[in-house]
């Protein structure tokens, strides 16, 4: 096409039409700080912005945080398994009315961890000396010994105990609302096999029981009553679980072979141990929101009789107890109930449980966000009343509630029936402000009919910079001491004193703190004792 054509014009006009179009873009995107060098193709989306910076933002008002530190710790070498060492030796020497006493010792705990025998520790102490006025007794040496989680083919774990153990007992067994089997503290042996795949737990121990003073000083002291426990659990978890899920069942077989009245140093004269045997099962069912749980108990022991001056003595005989409990929750509201019925002299492992009673209690509660209430009915009465044994009768209820962040109120009232009636009832006042917590308490207390005991307080928390802390309370309380004369006529003597508390603290340094404690209870009568106690660390 030739110059100077109209097309050729038109070229040139809209080449500088475009031209003056692109400084004015360019010039726009200038002023706003684009840092856009090419223009976008059409269709193609703007690159995003950046996020902003993350800032924390303190609340307004809000203490200053103080700074945290890492100063690491001296020495530490983190390769290798777990593993801690501690030594320690220690000399100590008293005089009192009683006499004088002097002991030494040496104390040893370890623990590590193994890749294919699972983990180990150990608390040892070895005692060099021990004189007491007309006693002397030399060297001494006690331990415990453990080992945990150690692998086997098919999905079995075993851990071991040696030395000062507890018996064992089956995790079911220690699920308990109202009632629990105790174990004993043995110098013996115990070991523990279980299956979590399977569900299944088994264990052994035994040993024989007596008095431990401390794991620092290397005393154990027998008494003579050797006891041993096999035990058995089965859980409805895992996948070849023998139970269907939600159900447990556990079951412990026990004896003692009983020991006569023999001074054991530590616990003075004993009255003996009966020996025996007995059987434990349980069975329970859980869900998300409820469980049920059964057990019984059947012993065959001996009636320990005191004779004087005689070994322990006595007759075989079988009793048996058994108690039923459970609990439902749905939302706010959780309901608990249980029913129990114990033998009198009931037995295990060569401690006796009391037993002789029967009874059961039932218990509700609703915890919100505001308000808390909980409601409570039981009774019991002995199974034998030649045996001994009182009935009890008892109902309370307690609530709460924050009428605001700043004020909370509750009270609590109890009454108790059978042996003796009484009557318990208080009520409290809970105020929170930026200089304080505050808090306000009165109640009152009667026995047959009788006001025997009444008591206002009031305690404060004051609001310091951090490092510092210091509280308050005063109470002003009376108390009546009933009895009985021989027409049935309750008299007694009353007395009331006033109360004085303060408690507080600072910490001086990253590493000491000071704290001071004072109270006195001076008399407003003459029954009423004066007391004075001060106390620094």
């Amino acid at each position: 096409m030739r110059a100077g054509s109209p097309r050729s014009g038109a070229r040139k006009r809209a080449g500088r039409g475009f031209q003056r179009a692109r400084r004015g873009i360019l010039g726009v995107a200038s002023a706003a700080g684009l840092a856009l060098a090419q223009p976008c193709a059409w269709g193609a989306e703007p690159p995003p912005e950046p996020a902003a910076e993350y800032v924390d933002r303190l609340m307004p008002d809000a203490p200053e945080l103080p700074e945290l530190a890492d100063d690491g710790a001296i020495g530490f070498d983190p390769s290798g398994s777990s593993r801690a060492l501690r030594i320690e030796t220690r000399a100590q020497a008293s005089s009192n009315d009683s006499g004088r006493e002097a002991s030494a010792w040496i104390s040893l705990r370890g623990a590590v961890d193994s890749a294919n025998y699972g983990a180990f520790s150990v608390d040892a102490s070895a005692r060099l000396f021990e004189h007491r006025s007309g006693q002397r007794r030399g060297g001494g040496l006690s331990f415990s010994l453990y080992q945990t989680a150690m692998p086997f083919g098919g999905g079995w774990y075993a851990s071991q105990g040696l030395g000062v153990v507890q018996t064992l007992s089956p995790r079911t067994a220690a699920l308990q609302a109202s009632f629990f089997l105790p174990t004993r503290l043995v110098q013996g042996a115990s070991t523990s096999w279980r299956n979590e795949s399977q569900g299944v737990s088994l264990q052994l121990s035994g040993g024989e029981t007596g008095s431990f003073s401390s794991i620092g000083q290397g005393s154990f002291y027998s008494s003579g009553d050797r006891v041993a426990a096999v035990g058995l659990e089965l859980l409805g978890a895992g996948q070849e679980a023998l139970l269907p899920r939600g159900w447990a069942y556990s079951a412990i077989a026990s004896g003692a072979s009983g020991s006569s009245d023999r001074d054991v140093p530590g616990l003075g004269v004993r009255s003996g141990e009966p020996a025996g045997r007995g059987l434990f099962q349980s069975l329970r069912w859980e869900s998300d929101s409820a469980f049920v749980q059964g057990n019984l108990l059947a012993s065959r022991n001996e009636d320990v009789l005191q004779l004087s001056q005689q070994p322990l003595a006595g007759t075989q005989s079988s009793r048996a107890g058994a108690w039923l409990d459970g609990a439902w929750q749905n939302g706010e509201i959780t309901q608990r109930w249980g029913l129990h019925r114990l033998a009198p002299n009931l037995s295990w492992q060569g401690s006796a449980l009391g037993g002789n009673t029967l009874g059961g209690y039932y218990r509700w509660s609703r915890v919100g966000l505001r308000d808390q209430i909980d409601a409570q009915l039981s009774s019991t009465r002995p199974v034998d009343a030649a045996a001994g044994g009182i009935a009890l009768h008892q109902a309370g209820v307690s609530w709460r509630r924050y009428v605001d962040q700043q004020l909370g109120l509750g009270g609590v009232v109890q009454v108790s029936g059978g042996g003796t009636t009484a009557l318990q009832a208080s009520g409290y006042a809970e105020l929170h402000r930026a200089w304080a917590d505050l808090r306000w308490q009165a109640g009152f207390e009667t026995s047959e009919g009788q006001l025997v005991a009444r008591r206002l307080a009031s305690d404060q928390a004051w609001v310091l910079p951090i490092g510092l802390r210091f509280s308050t309370s005063q109470a002003l309380s009376w108390t009546r001491s009933l009895a009985q004369d021989a027409n049935g006529a309750f008299f007694g003597e009353s007395g009331s004193a006033l109360e004085l508390a303060a408690s507080g603290g600072a910490d001086v340094g990253d590493r000491v703190s000071l704290d001071l404690n004072a109270r006195i209870s001076a008399p407003l009568s003459s029954q009423a004792a004066r007391v004075y106690n001060l106390s620094a660390s």
